[in-house]
């Protein structure tokens, strides 16, 4: 009889740390944002992206102005090295870069610490990136967007104002879509 309430009682114990563990665990990925394979549009279409100074880790040097991009359409991904669907994600990036060129600037953002960045590109497993990748000095642009899940891109028409966004991982059918329009 004894055992069996030391079973019954470790038990409830044990149910209750575990079930309190993954109620924390949920909370804080809640708080600190977190990855999503949905999509679906955020921004309001035709606000214009605030100014923002981002620092070119790769593929790119020193300070990166949005700025400079205007008179082309612009692609902005924002992602993290933790983030599993934003690294499934990054091969269908570079192969847009590859299709599209110098006619559709792309940009890879993080808010990570640039060495983590650089650190993690540097490995054997890490996807090709040809394109621009850069730091998000304190998520301002992130913040100033109100990204709070990843993967989130936008894409930005000729004259710097918002055409679409995704919340989650892009389709490629629809990210190609977007990019022709906005190329016409």
């Amino acid at each position: 009889m004894a055992l069996e309430a030391f079973r019954t009682t470790m038990w409830g114990r044990f149910g209750k740390a575990l079930t309190l563990l993954i109620s924390l665990a949920f909370v804080g990925s809640m708080a600190r944002g977190s990855c999503s394979s949905s999509s679906k549009p955020r921004l309001e279409k035709g606000s214009e992206l605030p100014k923002a100074q981002l620092i070119a880790l790769a593929n790119g040097e020193g300070p990166v102005q949005l700025e400079r991009f205007l008179g082309k359409p612009v692609l902005l991904n924002f992602w993290a090295t933790w983030c599993g669907y934003c690294v499934r994600e990054l091969p269908l990036i570079e192969k847009l870069h590859q299709r599209y060129g110098d006619r559709l600037p792309i940009l890879a953002i993080s808010d990570e610490d640039p060495e983590t960045i650089r650190r993690w590109l540097g490995r054997d497993s890490a996807p090709a990136m040809t394109f621009p990748v850069v730091y998000d000095p304190g998520a301002r642009l992130a913040r100033q967007l109100g990204v709070k899940t990843i993967p989130f891109s936008v894409f930005l028409s000729a004259d710097g104002k918002v055409a679409h966004d995704v919340t989650g991982v892009l389709d490629e059918e629809d990210a190609v879509a977007q990019i022709e329009k906005l190329l016409k």
